[in-house]
């Protein structure tokens, strides 16, 4: 009995690492198919996750220094000027001695419609002596009544019309006019012109904007009703 258990027990030992390794041996074929059927799975799956991932933003972050306010500017108060007053001498006006004229000269003014436009001074025209009668009640005088002939002191041309120019349209208006006593102009009337109703508005314009030396009757300063023609005359080239 003792020689068969003997010669059974080597046996036994080899069949239980037979068992042993087939076992490991199954095990591990099973476990490899296990794993190569789950790696397509697991495969596309990180594929879809990595699809639906955004990528990331990458922001740069820098810190800017605040700049310091520059020192505010100290103000400087101005010192008062001080300014010195002369004593002026009251200098008496010579008084004017009294001309005796017995005709004055007539002087119309040209147009010249290449000059520019601008407020030159002309040299001082003198005016027509319109025959009025004697002095009105309200005071009013006419040249000839005067101690001396009206004087220009501003007298700006006026402007030929575009539209007259570019007919090659000449012309004249005649105008009477009031000049008060502070040598402004008054009451401005239109005699005649030729041709009618196309100069007329360019010499009203610029009589208006004449002035004078106030007429004087006896050194006082008076009304005065004065006439005269301006031509408008195209250039010949």
């Amino acid at each position: 009995m003792e020689m068969i258990s003997s010669a059974i027990k080597p046996h036994t030992h080899w069949a239980r690492l037979f068992l042993l390794w087939s076992g490991a041996i199954i095990f591990s074929l099973m476990l490899n198919l296990a794993l190569f059927g789950l790696m397509p799975g697991l495969s596309t799956g990180m594929a879809e996750r990595s699809e639906k991932m955004e990528p990331l933003r990458m922001l740069d972050i820098v810190r800017v220094k605040r700049s310091e306010p520059p020192p505010p500017e100290k103000m400087y108060k101005p010192k008062p000027e001080t300014i010195a007053t002369r004593k002026t001498a009251a200098v008496k006006a010579p008084v004017p001695a009294r001309p005796v004229i017995d005709k004055l000269p007539r002087l119309d003014f040209d147009i010249n419609p290449k000059l520019p436009v601008g407020p030159p001074v002309l040299p001082s025209p003198a005016m027509e002596t319109a025959a009025f009668s004697a002095p009105a009640m309200d005071g009013v005088f006419s040249i000839k009544d005067l101690d001396a002939p009206l004087s220009p002191i501003v007298s700006i041309p006026p402007t030929f019309p575009l539209r007259a120019k570019r007919r090659g349209i000449e012309g004249w208006v005649k105008v009477k006019f009031l000049v008060n006593r502070k040598g402004l102009v008054e009451k401005i009337e239109i005699i005649d012109s030729r041709p009618e109703g196309i100069f007329d508005k360019s010499a009203v314009r610029s009589v208006s904007s004449w002035r004078f030396k106030p007429g004087m009757v006896e050194g006082v300063p008076v009304r005065t009703w004065a006439e005269q023609t301006i031509k408008f005359t195209l250039t010949k080239q």
